[in-house]
């Protein structure tokens, strides 16, 4: 199987759930949700064409690159996923009568969505990096001389047209130093929530942010950069410094 059929297969698969989760959606606001998701607004195929079209980088490197942006499309997805099983789970569990079981089974439910969420949303922005240092350099993004990848990366990224995800290197410091390290190798920050309820709105907005950023501001500059174009879309998110907030960017065709 060539790339444009792996590809195909993958797209194939994306699209036949995402029309599954809107089977219930009236017709014309299927089409409409549809336009704007990820499984069309990412497009991969056309990353294939342009990348071809352009030649400005080398042809031994698209294969691994196309399965990484494919890694980037899926870990997306996962996370959305998890944020509809949640709200679908809180629609069934609302219809049975309140009790005290009821109340701390939700809570074990929601934390380990929350758990999902922090975890799933690291390792979207590790394939995100991955995916950048390779395809500027054809070699893999490793940790050197007790340097991280995440040091390495913003580090290289300030000599290249992806300087703009300097922008958000503080955001990315909030998320691991908040959520990331302390869930993944110390005590659990989730540990508390417990007893206090699962995150608040605004603790998830935060959270997803990550998100936020591959999906409004990735893959749109991505496809200006391998064009030879200069990146030219920003967004803010929540999280990063108020300096940024007033820095919106534009679209690009």
């Amino acid at each position: 199987m060539d790339i444009q059929e792996i590809i195909t297969q993958f797209e194939s698969k994306l699209l036949n759930s995402v029309n599954f989760r809107y089977r219930h959606e009236r017709e014309d606001y299927k089409q409409i949700m549809l336009r704007s998701h990820t499984v069309n607004r990412f497009d991969l195929l056309n990353f294939l064409k342009e990348y071809n079209d352009a030649k400005l980088y080398p042809d031994e490197r698209l294969e691994k690159l196309v399965y990484l942006l494919i890694d980037i499309k899926l870990q997306m997805y996962l996370i959305e996923v998890d944020l509809g099983a949640s709200n679908d789970l809180g629609r069934f569990v609302s219809n049975e009568p309140d009790s005290e079981q009821k109340e701390s089974h939700t809570q074990f439910v929601h934390l380990s969505f929350d758990q999902s969420l922090i975890l799933k949303s690291r390792i979207l922005w590790e394939r995100v990096m991955n995916f950048v240092y390779y395809l500027e350099t054809g070699k893999n993004l490793e940790i050197k001389k007790k340097q991280s990848k995440k040091a390495i990366f913003f580090e290289f990224v300030m000599d290249t047209k992806w300087k703009f995800l300097e922008d958000y290197k503080e955001y990315i410091e909030w998320f691991d130093n908040t959520w990331r390290t302390p869930e993944a190798h110390k005590g659990s920050p989730l540990r508390a929530r417990l007893l206090h309820g699962s995150m608040d709105n605004d603790e998830v907005n935060r959270i997803t942010g990550l998100l936020n950023i591959v999906s409004n501001v990735f893959y749109v500059n991505m496809m200006s950069i391998i064009k030879g174009n200069e990146p030219s879309y920003s967004v803010w998110t929540i999280g990063m410094s108020e300096d940024k907030k007033f820095n919106p960017g534009k679209a690009v065709d």
